[in-house]
């Protein structure tokens, strides 16, 4: 188990106030990455902080720095960023209405998941697109993709996520 991992589960309170203590330094290392060049570094960062940004509704500020690093990474050609950077690059933009822009970021992070080894994220690309299925009436949709995650869940015996996904099947 990871810091991410651990962000979603019962020390979910634990995480946040860390995070709350140490938001200045979480943008000044951001900061830092960002000038020196290595997008990797922040990208990975931004992955970390993804559920405090999320819980805290500060969506705006994980768009900028995302955005920010997307841009360096296209600067310094480092490559395809990960595909879980991608994801919540893309459902970051999707929080704050830029639709438009989101919902490509996320199906490009889905096509590189594919092949990829991290199932989990997979899964939560899944949720993530039946999200945004329910939200245009899409409910058939919606609820195969809610579907398809809660098998993931399930099979990885993670109870958190069982919700989320339950959570989700009754949406659509």
């Amino acid at each position: 188990v990871n810091a991410f991992d651990e962000q979603w589960g019962p020390a979910q309170a634990k995480w946040s106030q860390f995070f709350d203590a140490e938001v200045d330094n979480l943008r000044a290392v951001l900061k830092w990455l960002i000038n020196t060049g290595d997008a990797v570094g922040a990208a990975q960062l931004i992955v970390a902080a993804s559920r405090y940004w999320y819980i805290r509704g500060n969506f705006a500020e994980a768009c900028s720095w995302s955005e920010r690093t997307q841009t360096l990474s296209r600067s310094k050609d480092v490559g395809d960023l990960t595909p879980r950077f991608k994801l919540f690059a893309g459902w970051f933009l999707y929080h704050t209405g830029q639709h438009e822009r989101a919902v490509p970021l996320i199906e490009e992070a889905m096509t590189m998941l594919e092949t990829a080894e991290d199932q989990f994220a997979l899964a939560l690309g899944l949720g993530f697109k039946g999200i945004i299925a329910g939200e245009r009436g899409q409910f058939s949709e919606a609820h195969s993709y809610f579907e398809k995650a809660l098998s993931f869940y399930r099979q990885a015996g993670s109870s958190t996520w069982q919700g989320f996904g339950l959570n989700g099947l009754g949406y659509a």
